[in-house]
């Protein structure tokens, strides 16, 4: 068991740091219109789902 521990740890740090660096893109690279719209589209989808 504690050997398994360590891999754990280091795939939530790889899941956190992507999530970061997508996270850094969306705000930095993307315009603010583009987000709101994929936003809104996401949205409207789970009016339809729900």
């Amino acid at each position: 068991m504690p050997q398994l521990m360590p891999m754990w740890w280091v795939m939530s740090s790889l899941m956190f740091v992507l999530f970061l660096v997508v996270w850094i893109y969306v705000n930095f690279f993307l315009e603010g219109g583009k987000v709101m719209d994929y936003f809104e589209l996401l949205e409207e989808k789970n009016k339809w789902w729900w």
